[in-house]
């Protein structure tokens, strides 16, 4: 199934900073479906739809879906594989006799979901979930540095967790962002340069960092390396 599955992050960083409508055009060009799961819809609509804080953030995404920009998926197999994949997860690194819950439900929907769904690509702006697939012997060194304690890491079940996902690519809301700037979605936001000096790369900085400032895992230097090559 072509398809990308999102995460609660990525949706809530779009739509804090106002770029909630590039999923419209995005998904016009992937030819494909953009999808979250059951958890993920109770994490940015059922949820804040009852506060006060985002719940016009909630009837944006709410008005994705019924226009079928979004679309949500749900079946027994999906939550089947995601408790097994969360329990595996929050078992693999522990200091002491105590595992490191690091993962929450929705967040295992959405991996659930790609393998479940053959899908292209998982959307997660999440640091930990992207290196646990990538890199997983950095996490001892980010964990330890935050905690001031090196964890353990259970090698059997890291094996067991990669081998459930090998394959799966992770992608963030920056790079959805860029993509979306690189196919011209966004160039009405670039100034005259009467207005200021090298609005391209302005745009883009801002734009990057005001994901990276509502949750999305992007470097300070990935950053740089970005407004160099795209704000020619």
């Amino acid at each position: 199934m072509k398809a990308l599955v999102f995460d609660s992050g990525p949706i809530i960083s779009l739509t804090l900073n106002g770029l909630l409508w590039m999923l419209r055009l995005l998904k016009q060009r992937f030819k494909g479906d953009f999808c979250i799961t059951k958890a993920v819809y109770g994490e940015i609509i059922s949820y804040p739809l009852h506060t006060k804080k985002f719940k016009l953030e909630a009837f944006q995404v709410l008005h994705l879906i019924n226009e079928g920009v979004l679309k949500v998926v749900d079946s027994p197999a999906i939550a089947q594989r995601a408790s097994s994949l969360m329990e595996t997860a929050n078992h693999t690194y522990s200091v002491g006799d105590h595992p490191l819950a690091m993962f929450h439900y929705a967040e295992m929907t959405v991996l659930a979901a790609c393998v479940e769904l053959k899908a292209e690509a998982a959307v997660v702006d999440e640091k930990m979930t992207r290196i646990v697939l990538e890199n997983p012997g950095r996490i001892i060194r980010v964990l330890a540095k935050r905690m001031h304690h090196k964890p353990s890491m259970d090698g059997a079940r890291l094996e067991a967790l990669q081998a459930e996902l090998r394959g799966l690519r992770i992608i963030r809301s920056s790079e959805l962002a860029t993509i979306a700037y690189e196919l011209g979605m966004l160039r009405h936001y670039i100034p005259d340069p009467s207005v200021m000096p090298q609005p391209k790369a302005e745009l883009i900085d801002a734009i990057l960092w005001g994901l990276k400032l509502n949750g999305c895992a992007i470097s300070e230097k990935e950053i740089k390396q970005v407004v160099k090559i795209e704000g020619k």
